[in-house]
């Protein structure tokens, strides 16, 4: 029984420990800073206002660490994709997010450090071009390349 209470205070001395940010951005491009802290329960809410791809890095910049990250559909809270971080100080991964569709995302950050640790995030959004837009381009180009071989052709006679 003690240790049951124990344990549970343990926790909630963690969690109250905890910094939780919360930012809203207005695209998914953006780079956040933390804090040196123990506990990291992070929220970051973007949109994405044209069909996109999403590049994402998550770097240790202070202590040893494990972080986890998670991006999600803000409509139904649905995990699109996830990646895990661990190691000292210059830890860095990177993951991309293919093809998202417009709509509000949001990235969730878990995890902790041993001594207070920090990290770095930065989100890059790269617009995808829709399949009308790219038809379209085609379709000029081919008609450039017809223009000049009728002008060629006209020339040589």
């Amino acid at each position: 029984m003690n240790l049951k209470r124990l344990l549970v205070a343990a926790l909630a001395a963690v969690a109250l420990h905890a910094n939780a940010f919360v930012g809203n951005y207005d695209e998914g491009s953006f780079t956040y800073n933390s804090g040196k802290q123990f506990v990291v329960a992070d929220v970051f809410n973007f949109q994405l206002t044209s069909p996109s791809s999403l590049r994402t890095t998550l770097e240790i910049t202070k202590s040893n660490g494990l972080l986890g990250l998670g991006l999600f559909d803000a409509l139904d809270n649905s995990l699109i994709g996830s990646f895990f971080l661990s190691g000292p100080q210059g830890a860095t991964t990177t993951r991309s997010f293919a093809n998202l569709s417009t709509g509000s995302y949001y990235y969730g950050v878990l995890g902790g450090f041993l001594p207070k640790g920090s990290y770095t995030l930065h989100s890059s959004a790269t617009a995808v071009p829709e399949p009308a837009a790219l038809g379209l381009a085609l379709l000029s180009v081919g008609a450039l390349g017809l223009a000049l071989r009728r002008k060629k052709a006209s020339q040589s006679v």
